[in-house]
């Protein structure tokens, strides 16, 4: 039995009622032994402070009270100039430096390097007697370390003034108002988000019938007093990450897990957010509950909770902290980057399997081996064209491009064909833009593989091979989003490429699935209500069966990526793009 939550959802545009669990789940119950520290979450492009936006919040406010550079802070937040929601999350940059550190009891050096993201090594190093052991009350000299902002730090210091080190003319204070000198490409609009107030105020008190501003002006602006609130903490790791023992993902997961569902179903009705991102969440979820039946009939249990995501005044972090989420087995994470990644950065060292449904960058995976990337990744598509070209009774051409940001695609193309076939060398060609030509006099078919977003040279491509039917094209899906390619009727443009789902109602299981759908709903099915579908049973089914799952528009066969990180997704689906569509090479 799959035991279930709900609630009746009207949708908009049919009389199609579902049911929406509302239980809501979620994690962060973090803390340091010694002190209360801001939540730091690493990515690819820096490390950041985690920031729950509460009632009084500014931009300026939350640059003074962590140290950061302003357009350092818009650029990690793209459209926070537009103005701060409550309980959204900000990444505030984190700029390395040198602190000095007290020990204090039960510390050790692996939990300081963990604090301060630094190597064991690199505090030896600077402090050699700490080699013998941590005494209580030593002073430690840390170099290139995170600094770390305690909430009473955080919510007992008024905020202090940022010279931005690019700045000619820093801003000077008095009181709670401050002269502000206009920059480049800035409007009073801009000035007025950056800084919380409305246009008028700033007009007011600068006693200015006009809102035109121009560079270098001086322009006094109020500031609204602060109100930061505790924010979330974290525990150091007291172990390293742990190196999967198992063969196959989710082979620890119980037969009847307690699962955890995270949508973004707007059930408060957020003003703020996109109504297609709620429409979205819930198409998703009406595939979720169909996987869920259908999984039922067959015998299979677990207890299965939706948790809404975005709530009215609530942040992630702020649901995460109410909830018991570490007592579940597996969580279906956010769709969206920036809540996914916080949720991969509590994850690292729990025993909680965790699905990312959407695309997402490999390293969301990185140092957690319970973790599963549904959405295969641009490697893996690459790899599986190779595989499905390889099983081709044509020759292979590989024409090879000189752009160094794209040398890795055709590198992992040649590698994969050529694994585990003996005269595949013989098979794949490697040709140049400049002499690619002359291996069409080779006869029979050839498929002519450019893995490049160079336009003009695809574009030229794509429109020798159109009307042949011996010479077929391999290229990217980015193409078919050209206007060029997609909305030209002239340019009948035909290729090859690789993708993680295809949906196409011409499809045979897809028009079965289709008239199931339309028979018990009485609506349309779209791609999201298959998305959602998929992703539930394939994933829910592999961990009882162990083995590859074939869905209606996508399938799965997890790899494990290494021993520390998690698994990959490797199903591809190989599809055609003729007459303005794709559609799927296998039925």
């Amino acid at each position: 039995m799959i035991l279930v939550q709900n609630l009746r959802l009207l949708l908009n545009g049919n009389n199609l009622i579902i049911k929406i669990l509302t239980s809501l789940i979620l994690i962060f119950n973090l803390s340091y032994s010694s002190a209360q520290y801001v939540e730091v979450l690493k990515k690819e492009n820096g490390v950041f402070y985690i920031h729950t936006v509460v009632e009084g919040n500014t931009i300026y406010g939350i640059q003074g009270r962590y140290g950061c550079d302003a357009e350092e802070l818009l650029k990690a937040n793209p459209g926070i100039e537009r103005g701060l929601v409550n309980g959204t999350v900000v990444f505030v940059p984190v700029k390395r430096s040198t602190v000095s550190h007290t020990v204090q009891k039960q510390e050790t050096l692996f939990g300081l390097s963990k604090l301060y993201d630094v190597s064991v090594d690199s505090i030896i190093n600077q402090n050699p007697s700490a080699e013998n052991g941590l005494k209580i009350d030593q002073k430690l000299t840390i170099r290139n370390a995170v600094p770390r902002k305690s909430i009473s730090e955080i919510t007992n210091t008024e905020p202090q003034p940022i010279v931005d080190q690019q700045e000619v003319i820093p801003p000077s204070f008095t009181d709670t108002i401050i002269e502000y000198t206009v920059l480049p490409q800035e409007t009073m609009y801009t000035i007025a988000k950056r800084f919380m107030i409305p246009v008028q105020r700033i007009l007011d008190l600068n006693q200015l019938s006009s809102s035109k501003v121009a560079i270098g002006q001086k322009v006094k602006v109020p500031i609204k007093k602060e109100n930061l609130l505790p924010i979330a903490t974290r525990t150091p790791d007291k172990t390293n990450p742990s190196v999967n023992p198992f063969k196959s993902w989710g082979e620890k997961l119980p037969k009847a897990p307690t699962i955890a569902i995270l949508l973004p179903l707007n059930l408060d009705s957020v003003p703020e957010i996109n109504k297609n991102i709620s429409n979205y969440g819930i198409d998703y979820y009406i595939g979720i509950q169909m996987a869920l039946d259908s999984l039922e009939k067959y015998g299979f249990t677990a207890k299965v909770k939706v948790i809404d995501y975005i709530q009215k005044g609530k942040g992630l972090i702020s649901i995460l902290n109410a909830e018991k989420l570490s007592t579940y087995d597996l969580i279906f994470a956010p769709f969206d980057k920036k809540e996914a990644e916080i949720l991969h950065s509590w994850s690292l060292g729990k025993d909680i399997h965790i699905v990312y449904a959407t695309a997402i960058s490999p390293s969301i995976v990185k140092n957690n081996p319970l973790a599963l990337t549904y959405s295969t990744t641009n490697e893996q598509l690459i790899i599986g064209m190779a595989k499905y070209l390889r099983q081709t009774s044509g020759r292979v051409v590989l024409i090879k491009n000189e752009k160094s940001d794209e040398l890795w695609m055709q590198n992992t193309f040649s590698s994969a064909f050529r694994m585990g076939s003996q005269d595949s060398d013989f098979q794949l060609i490697e040709a140049t833009w400049k002499n690619y030509k002359q291996f069409e006099q080779i006869g029979g078919e050839i498929y002519f593989v450019y893995l490049s977003n160079e336009k003009e040279k695809v574009i030229t491509l794509l429109s020798q091979y159109q009307l042949s039917e011996n010479f077929h094209l391999v290229g990217l899906k980015e193409w078919t989003e050209w206007k060029e390619v997609n909305s030209t009727v002239n340019n009948k443009f035909k290729f090859q490429y690789a993708a993680p789902n295809q949906f196409d109602y011409e499809d045979e299981n897809i028009k079965v699935f289709h008239r199931k759908f339309r028979n018990a709903k009485q609506a349309d099915l779209n791609k999201t209500i298959c998305l959602g579908y998929d992703v539930t049973r394939n994933v829910l089914q592999f961990i009882q069966e162990k083995t590859a799952q074939q869905g209606i528009i996508s399938s799965l066969y997890p790899v494990l990526k290494n021993d520390t990180d998690g698994y990959e997704n490797t199903a591809t689906v190989p599809v055609i793009f003729e007459y303005f569509k794709s559609r799927n090479l296998i039925k």
